[in-house]
């Protein structure tokens, strides 16, 4: 068995659990075509109904392309969708409100093949429902890192959401690598300054850290070099909501490594992320523009006085 066939077993049995009556829609970018083969053809083992559906990245406008097949959305138990693009995640809301399930994967690459099947998701489940659990219940947050973050976060009746890869109730959505707890924090406070070491998704390291000075969840300045320049041009395309934190998440997933794209930067075991800036989809081409999430590394966190993530180890 190829390490493909490893990865699509464990995506249609751990993953998502398929049941032999379920039916499953594959969405998949032509160009990866050896993914599109090891699915196929253990779908078809694992269900009746399987359904392939391939398309091509030179016309990739997520809308327009999804029309034709929404109806089979929301037909369908199960989608999985393969890209070596961004997805708006909000095209499938409407078909998970009807119960359909989704697993997505973006930036495809056999390294990251590998480290989803030297996952354990077991571990990543149990450590990313526990945080949630703490999330929901606590009330203060206070955020320190070597790089010099010092900041609170009031999280007083927000609800932690965990991301475990296990896609087994109607209506569950998954990005690959899964692995985090996160909340967001709609207006709530955040106060003090958070030294970001990375931003998700960029594969270089900074030549200094960017410093972000907070005052009642909105980011008032932005300290650095080039880097910070570039970050200040970046916030602008979001407009006056820009420079608000919406998302704070930490990672639970020991095989997930920096520097391979965003989705599994801000899944890699004891970091820190915060998110700024709304998806949105731009009116000339149809360009997704997604929130940017900057990485906190070695961080240490405690919620109502308890140690949660010690220099970038859990606790909990």
């Amino acid at each position: 068995m190829t390490q493909l066939d490893k990865a699509a077993r464990m995506i249609l049995k751990n993953c998502l659990g398929v049941k032999s009556h379920e039916s499953i829609l594959i969405i998949i970018e032509e160009s990866l075509w050896e993914f599109e083969k090891a699915l196929w053809n253990y779908a078809k083992k694992v269900t009746k109904y399987p359904l392939l559906t391939r398309f091509s990245s030179i016309h990739l406008n997520i809308h327009r392309l999804l029309s034709p097949v929404i109806s089979s959305f929301n037909t369908s138990d199960i989608v999985i969708f393969l890209t070596k693009k961004c997805v708006h995640v909000k095209v499938f809301d409407e078909a998970r409100r009807q119960g359909t399930r989704f697993v997505v994967l973006q930036d495809i690459s056999h390294g990251l093949l590998e480290r989803l099947l030297e996952a354990n998701y077991k571990n990543i489940s149990d450590h990313s429902r526990r945080l949630a659990d703490i999330f929901s219940i606590g009330k203060t947050l206070y955020l320190t890192s070597p790089s010099g973050t010092d900041a609170q976060l009031s999280i007083s009746r927000i609800k932690g959401i965990a991301e475990t890869g296990f896609v087994h109730k109607a209506g569950e959505f998954t990005l690959l690598p899964a692995g985090e707890a996160r909340i967001y924090l709609d207006n709530h406070n955040v106060e003090g300054h958070i030294t970001l070491d990375r931003i998700a998704g960029h594969k270089q390291r900074f030549a200094k850290p960017i410093v972000l000075n907070l005052k009642n969840g909105y980011i008032n300045q932005i300290k650095g070099e080039k880097e910070a320049v570039q970050l200040r041009k970046e916030i602008r395309k979001f407009g006056p909501d820009g420079r608000r934190i919406n998302q704070f998440g930490v990672g639970t997933n020991e095989k997930a490594m920096i520097g391979h794209s965003a989705q599994e930067d801000q899944k890699v075991m004891g970091t820190v992320h915060i998110s700024f800036g709304q998806d949105r989809i731009t009116k000339v081409r149809s360009k997704i523009i997604q929130p940017i999430k900057g990485l906190v590394l070695k961080p240490t966190l405690k919620i109502d006085g308890r140690l949660i993530v010690e220099d970038g180890h859990l606790r909990v």
